[in-house]
């Protein structure tokens, strides 16, 4: 699969999926390392939320999201041979997994931290308090966003998964199923089952690098085989 610029998908993939690690481990540096990531209390997570660290944070998350879809819509691609309809399904629940990413970290970056965040700080008495209600909401509306998130991104992975038994892809089924894994697990916590939900807080990041070490492994894998075969097609038609 190369496009007619000759630019090499997977390739694109490889570099995404890699970026996309990078910002995870950034946030992991941001939220568990640096020296904002200890807040004592309410009043200085709000302080620390208007940290150039914290933003950066944000804004390299937001960028991973958006190149997400890239990576899915190249995915799709490349299983569509094995089966279009379910191929094509699977890249609608991984979309609207990244649609609700987007959508919640958008408001976030250009909302909810530069406007709300110093007008708390700023506040005091009742519009303090009416504030942090508002904030509160917003953790509300967050949690509520995150069933539909990883459900659907759950979904997808899963037709994945069938997909790559397929295709005896056996590297990206390893981390799909990884995934699912981990995604049931989390999902536990929305059905009452929070003891369940082990992949949160410092377990977090440990499993969804595994994840993408694999998965960037098998698109380099791929984009080395399709080198291959490209240098085979020009001897063959010399």
């Amino acid at each position: 699969m190369v496009n007619k610029t000759g630019a090499n998908p997977y390739l694109i993939l490889t570099i995404i999926l890699s970026y996309y690690l990078f910002s995870q481990l950034c946030q992991q540096y941001v939220l568990r390392i640096s020296s904002i990531s200890n807040p004592i209390n309410e009043e200085e997570a709000f302080l620390f939320s208007q940290h150039w660290l914290n933003y950066t944070r944000l804004w390299i998350i937001l960028l991973s999201m958006f190149l997400m879809v890239i990576a899915w819509v190249i995915i799709f691609f490349h299983f569509s041979p094995v089966s279009h309809f379910w191929s094509l399904s699977a890249l609608i629940f991984l979309l609207l997994f990244c649609f609700f990413e987007i959508f919640y970290r958008s408001i976030e970056l250009f909302m909810v931290v530069p406007v709300w965040g110093p007008d708390i700080i700023q506040a005091q008495g009742d519009h303090r308090e009416k504030l942090l209600d508002q904030y509160s909401i917003w953790d509300s509306f967050v949690s509520a966003v995150y069933f539909p998130l990883l459900f659907s991104q759950l979904l997808g992975c899963m037709i994945f998964i069938y997909l790559a038994s397929k295709a005896n892809s056996r590297l990206f089924m390893l981390a799909m199923i990884l995934n699912t894994i981990r995604l049931v697990l989390r999902l536990c916590e929305n059905v009452g089952l929070p003891e369940l939900n082990i992949f949160s807080g410092s377990w977090y990041f440990p499993p969804v690098a595994v994840i993408f070490i694999i998965l960037i492994l098998w698109s380099y894998k791929e984009f080395r085989k399709s080198v291959d075969q490209n240098k085979i097609r020009s001897t063959v038609i010399r």
